[in-house]
């Protein structure tokens, strides 16, 4: 503003989209997009703390992520879907509310410390891709978490490799994934199959 004539200036807000479910949704920082190939899940179908693309009215124009030529500028428009556990579904007669199914969410009742939406298993202190060792499923998603901070430790691991992804810390791994290794969780850890080639999956433990 200069010396002279003032007047009554401007706002700008941030608007939040939201999916049915009643998520908000926020766009991610450089650090948390997916490698380039990676596809996402509409908006409209991730589960909770996932990443997501298109879909409950997100913009077209964020660019905010590389596609999969890793082309510059960035021309992907990605989003992280908020964590919640309430789904909303409206209907064209009524509107009903319903819950997601934590499988594992009480230690002394269930034996195991992990919460698990979705078709992934919890045994004791730890969790496994469906069906594990055998295959997993085709069109399979799960989201899982432990109280934070906890230390884990990846004992198995083999997915179709740039397919299906296991994400931990925003960062998708598939194919071999990042070995045997021991880190501290402090997000949920995501899972999604894609409808074509299965393996036998993976296996994540809380360390004592």
């Amino acid at each position: 503003a200069d010396s002279s004539v003032a007047s009554t200036g401007w706002e700008l807000c941030f608007v939040s989209p939201k999916c049915h479910d009643g998520l908000a949704l926020s766009p991610v920082g450089v650090p948390d997009c997916p490698p380039g190939p990676e596809a996402l899940p509409s908006c409209d179908e991730a589960l909770p703390g996932e990443l997501c693309e298109g879909g409950c009215g997100t913009r077209s124009d964020i660019n905010n992520c590389y596609d999969a030529h890793y082309s510059y500028p960035p021309s992907r428009d990605v989003y992280r879907k908020a964590e919640g556990n309430t789904l909303t579904t409206t209907m064209v007669t009524s509107t009903s509310t319903s819950t997601f199914l934590d499988t594992t969410t009480d230690l002394a009742a269930t034996g195991s410390p992990w919460s698990v939406q979705g078709p992934c298993e919890a045994v004791g202190a730890c969790v496994q891709s469906p069906n594990y060792p055998e295959n997993y499923g085709d069109r399979q998603s799960c989201n899982l978490s432990l109280p934070k901070p906890s230390v884990v430790t990846i004992l198995d691991f083999l997915t179709e490799p740039d397919m299906d992804f296991l994400t931990l810390h925003g960062v998708p791994f598939s194919g071999l994934g990042p070995g045997k290794k021991t880190f501290t969780l402090w997000t949920n850890i995501s899972w999604r199959s894609d409808p074509s080639v299965a393996e036998r999956g993976w296996k994540i433990c809380l360390d004592p």
